[in-house]
């Protein structure tokens, strides 16, 4: 009686934990929209209850996080280069509380991860931001968070988070003018929207001038913040945020609404990889050194004959 007891005590708890975040509705029945933001006291009608992996007790790794402090490595670490292609037409998805822009399958714009391409599928956004970090012991969370969910294999995905925020000194960001034109331009009074529209690639804007590596991110194991939540995936994420105007964010916001899934952990050391200057410098170095020994053999002996013929002054009449 007492272990029964203990068992219900313990699902009693582990649904709390899960559901307490307050992820949002979820009602399978609605084909179209099975999930929502929408928040509701009715614990049954949580996300985890339609979408199991979407709870703590079955799917510990869960995303978002906050991110309590940084374990920093002075090397480039897993995420490789990013691949900037030409721009593409994508088609924009737009919903209630639910902005996707997809990329067609023969996009070729991606990120290398530990050696293995993943290919550029998806961005969405969210606002405001669901990763957040401790920074002079207060909780940072930005006004906006971009997704771009890439595809390694079969199973694996990879996520490259970009965090955004409106300070007083931005200007209109170029790439995202893109997006809330679309948006400014469409009609309002449709619940489903499916625009197709060309988008330049936003790599550029992402990435130092003439670099293909991001020079600082962060790293860690999760899984998908939207139902069902599923895991495993390779979040990286840009240390610095970019930058945008209040109507840039308003615009985005409109459709959006509040769209962030509560912190669901959190982390005390994340991975922190920083690839500065010197160690570019040496990859320079590791190329450049074979060459110059070469020249500088090629010299000596260039050397060397010359001084045989100067000593030796019947060769020079021969």
């Amino acid at each position: 009686m007492a272990f029964a007891f203990v068992v219900i005590l313990a699902i009693i708890t582990a649904t709390f934990i899960t559901t307490n975040g307050e992820d949002g509705s979820c009602d399978k029945n609605n084909i179209d929209d099975p999930w929502s933001y929408t928040v509701t006291n009715d614990f049954s009608l949580m996300w985890s209850s339609c979408y199991p992996t979407c709870g703590l007790s079955i799917n510990p790794t869960q995303s978002p996080i906050n991110i309590q402090s940084y374990s920093t490595k002075e090397s480039k670490g897993p995420l490789e280069d990013i691949l900037i292609n030409d721009p593409s037409i994508v088609t924009i998805h737009h919903t209630n509380q639910k902005l996707k822009i997809k990329y067609p399958d023969d996009y070729q714009g991606g990120i290398r991860v530990n050696g293995e391409m993943c290919e550029l599928k998806e961005i969405h956004f969210h606002t405001p931001a669901e990763h957040t970090f401790i920074q002079n012991e207060k909780i940072i969370k930005y006004q906006m968070e971009m997704h771009m969910v890439h595809l390694c294999s079969i199973n694996e995905t990879a996520v490259l988070s970009v965090w955004w925020s409106t300070p007083p000194e931005a200007t209109p960001h170029p790439w995202l003018d893109y997006i809330t034109e679309t948006l400014s331009s469409s009609s309002s009074n449709s619940p489903s929207q499916h625009l197709t529209v060309s988008i330049p690639p936003i790599t550029p804007y992402i990435l130092p001038s003439s670099s293909h590596s991001i020079p600082t991110y962060w790293t860690y194991p999760g899984s998908v913040t939207t139902p069902p939540c599923t895991s495993p995936v390779k979040w990286f994420g840009l240390v610095e945020p970019m930058q945008c105007t209040l109507p840039q964010l308003a615009t985005i916001h409109l459709v959006l609404g509040n769209n962030s899934r509560p912190i669901q952990r959190e982390l005390s050391q994340v991975e922190l990889f920083r690839s500065d200057d010197t160690e570019h410098l040496l990859q320079v170095w590791h190329v450049v050194l074979p060459v110059l020994l070469i020249l500088l053999l090629v010299a000596l002996i260039v050397f060397h004959f010359n001084r045989r013929e100067i000593k030796n002054p019947k060769i020079m009449k021969e």
